[in-house]
């Protein structure tokens, strides 16, 4: 499309995605309009050529994972938003950013666990550098499934993950409709997955869509700790005192992670899709210090949702 006045754009979301026959394009995301997306090849993408049917097809899909665009997402969304009016008042909730291939999430996880932010971002962007080709495209199963261990390690910094990285990508193909089934059936299989521990697998479960569990970690005691003013968290018991603190919620995880990110926001004095994208490496635990947080109890969710549906009206009211 012209680059004419686009009234009421935000942004742009720039990133390298894979076309049918598997070579990375830089793509361009922009949302023009309210209910309005465009998704463009950055100039000079594809000199010379045009997008096949099935390279648009291959482009729809990440995007549309990516951004959790289907119809099951949008129900999920609203569903949560009327579950936490508090949260919803602030701006958009119930559609967490994931990535566009389950393969890049699952190594994200690795990258995530053990470690603080800035180096996370470090691997990842190490793996884009030396393994995603000339448009640092996040490598795919193939690129790293030909790799050895040692040279990733080596090249990309990412040490004893090297080899989890490695067998992951050289076994993707069992893992091939995991974001069909039952979260049971989802959980089970990622156990299955070398070097997928507690963490990881209720990370896994997140970005499938399963929100009943929280992938807890030092972030997770610090948010319960500030935001929630529960001083006695620690490392140790987080798990048992998130499981508490969220169980009555509907979508549990959504309800941690909105809050969590709603934190992250306002440190970084902007919404995530107008900050400086290096104000990112600010959110880590050096960085964060949050105020108490008046977040709505479950009970009172449910006693607002029955004021709705009864038109919020006592006896003796007119």
């Amino acid at each position: 499309p012209s680059s004419g006045n686009r009234q009421g754009k935000e942004g742009e979301l720039r990133r390298p995605l894979h076309l049918a026959d598997g070579k990375a394009v830089p793509v361009v995301l922009r949302q023009p309009y309210a209910r309005s997306l465009e998704v463009c090849l950055a100039p000079g993408a594809l000199p010379g050529g045009r997008l096949r049917t099935a390279d648009i097809a291959k482009l729809r899909t990440q995007v549309v994972r990516m951004l959790r665009l289907t119809s099951a997402d949008e129900a999920v969304a609203q569903a949560f938003a009327t579950a936490s009016p508090d949260l919803a008042k602030k701006g958009p909730v119930g559609r967490l950013f994931r990535s566009p291939s389950l393969f890049e999430d699952l190594v994200k996880t690795f990258t995530l666990c053990n470690c603080g932010w800035s180096r996370s971002l470090t691997m990842n962007e190490s793996l884009c550098n030396h393994f995603g080709g000339p448009h640092g495209a996040f490598p795919r199963p193939e690129d790293l499934a030909k790799a050895a261990s040692g040279r990733l390690r080596t090249r990309c910094g990412v040490g004893y993950r090297a080899e989890r990285i490695v067998r992951l990508a050289r076994s993707m193909a069992s893992l091939e409709g995991l974001e069909e089934v039952s979260a049971e059936e989802a959980r089970a299989c990622s156990m299955k997955v070398y070097g997928l521990g507690p963490f990881g697998v209720a990370n896994v479960l997140q970005l499938l869509g399963h929100y009943e569990e929280i992938p807890a970690d030092s972030e997770t005691a610090r948010h319960l700790r500030q935001a929630r003013g529960i001083r006695s968290c620690s490392l140790a018991n987080v798990k048992s005192v998130a499981d508490r603190v969220y169980q009555d919620f509907e979508y549990p995880f959504l309800r941690y992670w909105t809050e969590l990110w709603q934190t992250y926001e306002e440190r970084m004095g902007a919404t995530a899709w107008a900050a400086d994208a290096a104000q990112y490496r600010l959110l880590t635990s050096a960085h964060m210090k949050v105020k108490r947080q008046q977040y709505l109890k479950p009970t009172q969710v449910l006693k607002r949702r029955k004021k709705k549906k009864t038109g919020g009206a006592h006896a003796g009211t007119p």
